[in-house]
């Protein structure tokens, strides 16, 4: 298969927002570099492996590069990007350069040769990702595993707001009953992480048909197919009944969105866990978190991503 790759220069605020874009618009596959990602790491946490020939090379900031079929491969998505980028910027994000160059690929079996960059992560105090294909001795007993397979385009789950998200997750006590719901389940990697912490129904939901069908596979590897819902919906539409957890990880313009609906999903006693957020954008959804009756018990940052837990205003 002969493949375009199409990269764009910028910065780490506006990388997971330019891969959905990407994603959304027929690429097979992702590939993110950031410089960020290395500053004060002297040495890889366990099981996490850092490639030092990506490292030399990385961009200024950031680069996003999106891969796709040359036989199906859009003439207009570079202007597309370029709109794309201005829209970012309107939302206060730092877009960088912006630079977008293109790159023929010839014969590349793309579907395997990524798998090579793919390697175990420690993620969080109790959490490993590990792919599919490779073996993998626990560091402790303690240690939980996921198997992963992100497919081509739904991440591994090592993006900064996945483990904040996580995070937060198992400092949230989740009661024996509870049901948890995970907006945007993209990978599945949160709905699985929320079934091993001990949630006794769990549903994961996304608007991309695409996406779910990686996550049911991934639910597959870690063998809990009857534990875990997934539904096709539009962030809460086509969600009923109360939750005790809800969990997004999606881009703050679409948290937005988001908070008008959460309190009738939301059990009185429930917390929610938002995730995805540039700092550039926490105060404005604070702001509206605030307009629509929520607090926000905690948060977490790290580098410029925020995470958040809330739960409803008591009255």
């Amino acid at each position: 298969m002969n493949l375009i790759e199409l990269s764009i220069q910028t910065a780490t605020d506006s990388v997971e927002a330019l891969s959905a874009f990407l994603m959304a618009n027929g690429a097979l596959g992702i590939q993110t570099r950031d410089r960020q990602d290395f500053e004060n790491k002297n040495t890889p946490g366990y099981g996490e492996l850092i490639v030092t020939d990506d490292i030399k090379d990385l961009p200024e900031s950031a680069e996003v590069s999106g891969y796709f079929d040359e036989a199906d491969f859009d003439e207009t998505l570079p202007i597309k990007t370029k709109e794309k980028l201005t829209e970012l910027k309107g939302y206060q994000l730092n877009i960088g350069s912006g630079v977008i160059a293109l790159n023929r690929i010839i014969n590349q079996d793309w579907e395997n040769n990524w798998k090579e960059y793919y390697h175990p992560v420690r993620l969080s105090h109790w959490f490993t990702v590990v792919p599919e294909w490779e073996d993998y001795q626990l560091a402790s007993q303690s240690e939980q595993i996921i198997r992963l397979d992100p497919g081509m385009s739904f991440g591994t789950g090592t993006h900064i707001t996945t483990q904040l998200a996580l995070q937060y997750l198992e400092k949230t006590m989740v009661k024996e009953n509870a049901r948890v719901l995970d907006l945007g389940t993209g990978s599945g990697i949160l709905a699985i992480a929320a079934h091993k912490m001990g949630a006794k129904q769990v549903i994961g939901t996304d608007i991309d048909a695409h996406a779910l069908t990686f996550a049911e596979e991934n639910i597959k590897l870690n063998r809990l197919e009857s534990q875990i819902t997934l539904q096709e919906s539009d962030l809460l539409e086509q969600v009923s009944g109360e939750c005790d957890i809800i969990i997004a990880n999606i881009l703050a313009e679409i948290l937005m969105e988001l908070v008008p609906n959460l309190a009738e999903h939301l059990d009185d006693n429930g917390v929610v866990i938002l995730s995805g957020i540039d700092q550039a954008q926490r105060d404005k959804l604070v702001a509206k978190l605030t307009a629509y009756n929520f607090e926000v018990v905690s948060e977490m940052h790290q580098k410029t991503w925020v995470s958040l837990l809330v739960k409803k205003q008591e009255v």
